[in-house]
């Protein structure tokens, strides 16, 4: 199955500038944390759902998909940019594609998955691009494990970072709601990057069979999205450490620099005035 691949997916990173963003000191800093990550969401989420076929959009070098593999999925399908590639793949049971995630891409796939995922992905995008990306995610399934960045976490190439209750309501729009399963569950694990314990929630559409299994196993959708905002400590502590260093520029050189324009604002004006 071949997929449109856009010479230059993002304008703002000119021509092969992605490559040098992702590359193999990228994934090597970045897959080990994530498959343990995911090895722990999949003994969370296999006793609710158990899918079968999985796509990954954003997948890097798929250590997500493994994990789905070792649970007993049987189809696993990997999607990303050119800059990776089907030899990259940590496992040879994933099916890669290549393709721009900025552009609609779920016509590109003849078929409707069990689960579709994308796992801090999505804050790497334009922000025109936001709405159908989500679009074409719940076009590829009716449950959707999703996260992206939260405002100010920082990252490779963040340029989209929203709170989560921005994501939801896109999800929303098409009748998907959220599920804070993992939270509750891995907040504080220390093999569980703490992006993924902040960020990542089961969004599944209203009234699907998915979406009856889980409330006939006790589980309720989170019914004001802006709870979903809470703040790891981790990332908290991100935004408290930042803030000494703002007030010592302030105090240190934009003060000064205040001080030393209304003094000469001050002088210009004496000059202006009329000799007596």
């Amino acid at each position: 199955m071949a997929i449109a691949l856009q010479p230059n997916p993002n304008p703002a990173v000119p021509g092969k500038a992605y490559e040098a963003l992702y590359d193999d000191a990228f994934y090597r800093r970045q897959v080990a944390g994530s498959y343990l990550s995911a090895k722990k969401y999949m003994q969370i989420l296999w006793p609710l759902l158990q899918p079968q076929t999985a796509i990954d959009v954003g997948c890097g070098r798929g250590a997500w998909l493994k994990a789905l593999k070792e649970r007993g999925a049987s189809q696993l399908v990997g999607f990303d940019g050119d800059w990776n590639s089907q030899q990259n793949m940590i496992d040879p049971a994933i099916t890669f594609h290549a393709g721009d995630l900025n552009a609609p891409f779920a016509d590109g796939f003849p078929q409707r998955f069990d689960l579709a995922i994308s796992l801090e992905v999505a804050e790497q995008l334009e922000e025109a691009s936001a709405a159908g990306f989500v679009g074409s995610l719940t076009a590829l399934s009716d449950v959707v494990l999703f996260g992206a960045a939260y405002s100010g976490q920082g990252g490779t190439h963040h340029i989209n970072e929203k709170p989560h209750h921005y994501w939801a309501r896109l999800f929303e729009s098409h009748q998907y709601l959220p599920f804070d399963l993992f939270r509750p569950i891995v907040w504080g694990d220390p093999e569980v990057e703490y992006w993924y314990q902040q960020n990542t929630f089961l969004y599944v559409r209203n009234y699907s069979a998915p979406f009856l299994t889980l409330l006939g196993a006790g589980q309720s959708p989170v019914k004001n999205s802006l709870f979903l905002n809470c703040l790891h400590p981790t990332l908290y502590e991100l935004y408290v450490n930042k803030r000494p260093v703002e007030e010592a520029i302030n105090e240190c050189i934009l003060n000064p620099l205040r001080q030393l324009k209304s003094r000469l604002i001050s002088l210009t004006s004496m000059k202006s005035l009329p000799a007596r």
